[in-house]
């Protein structure tokens, strides 16, 4: 067995989850959380993205306020769309470390198979994380019997973190497997 797994940090981990070992309410919840943001972008897209209405001219009174008011609000919708979509990314992120959490939690109870669907699911959301990577290598060589899928993890790995601090014993663990 290699080291153990070290649990990220996250901001939303669902202790029922974790305690119960099963963690659809976790996914529940971060799916409704993911609709409700996405619905929020296309609502403040679309009124973004609406067409203006010219009030330059000279004939309304106040035109040139009412335009000056709608510039501001224009700004505003920006900011609140990249707003949105900072939110958007934190709960990607969020919900990546909840799955890797899930996959150690897993691991840790001889769940292999929950373990790896767990860091699949992390890896759908944050592709280029090597500690996923790198748990899923240990977790396929180690107890899921799968050395090809080991060497690819590991081979991932060490092209995301090549001076990782365990990058060295994975080299060794790659040669172990021939590759």
């Amino acid at each position: 067995m290699r080291r153990p797994f070290f649990m990220k940090t996250a901001g939303v981990i669902c202790a029922v989850c974790v305690l119960s070992l099963s963690p659809c309410n976790a996914n529940d919840a971060g799916n409704e959380i993911d609709r409700i943001v996405a619905a929020e972008l296309g609502a403040v897209s679309a009124t973004a993205g609406a067409k203006p209405v010219p009030v330059e001219s000279a004939d309304v009174p106040g035109a040139g306020k009412l335009s000056e008011e709608l510039a501001q609000a224009r700004a505003e919708i920006e900011r609140l769309k990249d707003i949105v979509r900072r939110i958007y990314q934190a709960n990607r992120r969020e919900k990546a470390d909840m799955y890797y959490n899930s996959g150690c939690v897993f691991r840790t109870a001889g769940m292999f198979q929950k373990s790896e669907e767990q860091f699949l699911r992390a890896l759908e959301l944050a592709p280029d994380d090597a500690a996923v990577h790198y748990n899923l290598g240990i977790l396929y060589e180690d107890n899921l019997k799968l050395p090809g899928k080991a060497k690819t993890h590991y081979r991932r790995f060490l092209e995301l973190a090549p001076t990782d601090a365990d990058a060295q014993k994975v080299r060794e663990w790659l040669s172990e497997l021939g590759g």
